[in-house]
Parts: structure tokens; sequence; C-alpha cells
């Protein structure tokens, strides 16, 4: 009698999926303010997702502009001189096979674990648009809205209410 409770539950389960998937308007265009927007495809049918991409060498550099460089996009060639030496001067301490005797040493990963770039990158935030480099403050509405943890209803679904 379980048995089969169980296998009618999840037959039912897999109706109304179903049905809710087949619901769906197609996945290539999308209603934006009473326009449709096709997503491009490549001659053989998959999406295209051609475009620029950050590379390895982009690690480390900060998503927000720093103030210091206020609407520059790259480092001068000083700025630059000095983010290659730190990026030596890390390589150099992967060289390093045994610690000092007196030396401090944490009980983190191994440091040689974490992704650092291999070249330095000229770039001073991977924000470039809007000018300044900063991702924009939120909108008042944006502002009212709960935070991630904030939101804790006293009872699941009264949200919704």
């Amino acid at each position: 009698m379980n048995r089969s409770l169980s296998v009618s539950l999840a037959l039912l389960a897999a109706l109304s999926l179903a049905t809710s998937v087949m619901a769906q308007p197609p996945a290539s265009t999308a209603a934006l303010d009473g326009r449709t927007f096709e997503v491009a495809r490549t001659p053989w049918g998959d999406p295209d997702l051609q475009g620029t991409y950050t590379s390895d060498d982009s690690l480390r550099v900060p998503a927000n502009r720093p103030e210091e460089f206020g609407d520059r996009r790259f480092l001068n060639q000083e700025e630059y001189n000095a983010r290659v030496l730190q990026l030596s001067d890390r390589a150099a301490t992967f060289e390093i096979e045994f610690e000092a005797e007196d030396a401090r040493v944490g009980t983190g990963p191994p440091s040689h674990w974490s992704e650092f770039a291999e070249e330095a990158s000229r770039q001073t935030s991977l924000v470039i648009d809007p000018p300044d480099g900063r991702i924009p403050l939120l909108t008042p509405y944006g502002e009212s809205r709960p935070r991630l943890g904030e939101f804790e209803p006293e009872s699941p679904g009264s949200h919704l209410a």
C-alpha cells in the first residue's frame, strides 16, 4: 500500500512538473516593456555566448575601482610596475619549501592553493561602466528591500499574504 502511494505521488509530481514546463514561453524570447528580445544563436542553434570575459590575469583586480584612480580605467606605468613586482614577490614565496623556525605560520591551506594572476593586468577595476568604475548605490526601492538574512517570516509563506 505504501509503495503504490509513493509511486502515485511521484507520478503526480512528474506530471505537474511537465505541465508547468510546457506552459513556459520559449526560451528564445522574453518580453521587455512590450518589446521582445531574441536570444542570439550560433549557426547550429545553440545560444551564442560570445563576449568579453575576464582572464586569469584579472585575478586580484578589484571589482570596484579604488577612489585613488578616479576615472582612469588603466594603471600608469609606475603603478603597473608596482603590480608586476607584487606578483613576482608572491610567486617567489611559492618557491619556499620550508619556513624559518621562528616564522609565524597559519593553519589554513598552503598559499599556493589559491589562484593568482600569472601576468599583471593594467585594469584598475573589473567594473568599467559607469565611468567611475564603481557599482552604483542602490535605488530607494532597493534600499527598502530586505537584505539577505534580515527577513525571517513568522511562518512559512506568511510573507506572501
